[in-house]
């Protein structure tokens, strides 16, 4: 019988040996980035709604930062048009980061037949807004206006 190359500890542990495998772990716990920490968020809630008042029933909304193309700030559009964001870049955090930013919309797929492979498929493109929207240092309430939507 061959002698187990892996040794253990009393406990029944194997030891991490090399390293390799302490540093892996220890890179999924703590980060291996040098990234810079997450900004300061302010808080940020709002509405999305078609230009005749209409709320948009689900959806996405993403606000995108020219300054900074990591961050990522992002919420869920309810039923009643309301959201509220939170910002992810190494970390999570509820708010947005002061800056001006782009904002794009993606709308709620539309129903389908369950049985419809192709109908699955079917999304619409997001919505880019030409406006620019401003994060101020502040709690901020946003009001997003949408084109209307063509006829159905």
């Amino acid at each position: 019988m061959l002698p187990n190359h892996r040794s253990r500890d009393r406990e029944g542990a194997i030891p991490c040996g090399r390293g390799s495998l302490c540093l892996f772990v220890l890179c999924l716990l703590f980060g291996c980035s040098n990234a810079p920490p997450l900004p300061k968020t302010f808080p940020v809630t709002g509405t999305v709604a078609y230009q005749d008042g209409k709320p948009l029933n689900g959806g996405s909304i993403q606000l995108k930062s020219a300054s900074d193309p990591l961050l990522r700030v992002v919420g869920d559009i309810q039923s009643d048009g309301s959201f509220k964001l939170k910002t992810i870049k190494d970390a999570i955090a509820d708010g947005a980061p002061e800056g001006e930013y782009q904002v794009i919309i993606t709308l709620p797929r539309p129903g389908h037949d369950p049985n419809d492979p192709a109908a699955a498929q079917k999304r619409q493109e997001p919505i880019t807004l030409e406006k620019a929207y401003k994060i101020e240092a502040k709690p901020n309430t946003l009001k997003i206006e949408l084109p209307s939507p063509g006829p159905a």
